[in-house]
C-alpha cells in the first residue's frame, strides 16, 4: 500500500494535474473545431476557457486534487453560463451550413 505523505503527493502532483484538469480543457479545446463547422463562430469564452485551466495548473501545483477539481468545475460552469447568458439575451442562432 503506497504511503500518503506530502513527499510522495508533491511527486504526483503532475498527473492527477493532468487527468483534472487536462479533461475539461481537452473538451473546451475539442468542441473548437465543431462549433466552428455547425455556427460558423468559435466561442470566445471556450477560449478563455482553456486559457484559465492551463493558469489553474500552475496554481494547483501544491494543493489537494479535491482544489483542483472545485476549480476546473467552476471554470466549465462559468463557461456554461457565460454561453447560456449569452444565448438567452441574442435568441439562439441557425446553423452556418447545412448538415
Amino acid at each position: 500500500m503506497p504511503s500518503w505523505s506530502s513527499s510522495n503527493r508533491s511527486s504526483t502532483a503532475p498527473r492527477w494535474l493532468i487527468a483534472i484538469l487536462g479533461g475539461p480543457a481537452l473538451f473546451l479545446f475539442g468542441r473548437a473545431p465543431f462549433e466552428r463547422e455547425v455556427f460558423g463562430r468559435i466561442s470566445r469564452s471556450r477560449v478563455v476557457g482553456v486559457l484559465v485551466l492551463g493558469l489553474l495548473a500552475a496554481a494547483m501545483w501544491h494543493l489537494p486534487p479535491l482544489a483542483a477539481d472545485a476549480a476546473a468545475v467552476a471554470a466549465l460552469a462559468t463557461v456554461a453560463g457565460v454561453d447560456t447568458r449569452r444565448t438567452h439575451a441574442r435568441g439562439a442562432r441557425p446553423p452556418a451550413t447545412r448538415l
